[in-house]
């Protein structure tokens, strides 16, 4: 869970960066707003190609260190 959170705060991060709002974003990926909300509070686990295509969209690179993880994970 703490690692989903983590995810989804690049994400809601990435999007900012890109001037996108949810609803904007939303449209590009095919899927309702209420998705990249849960997707930015951790509430939606992200997949490996979700996050490719919101990097796509986004034009960002959304990194995540592992050592962030570990960090979560050892709380």
């Amino acid at each position: 869970p703490g690692t989903d959170k983590l995810v989804g705060r690049k994400i809601r991060q990435a999007r900012i960066t890109s001037g996108l709002t949810q609803g904007e974003l939303a449209g590009l990926l095919g899927v309702p707003r209420i998705t990249i909300s849960n997707m930015e509070t951790g509430r939606h686990r992200v997949s490996a190609i979700e996050l490719m295509i919101l990097c796509w969209h986004t034009r960002q690179d959304i990194n995540i260190d592992f050592k962030e993880i570990m960090y979560i994970t050892e709380k």
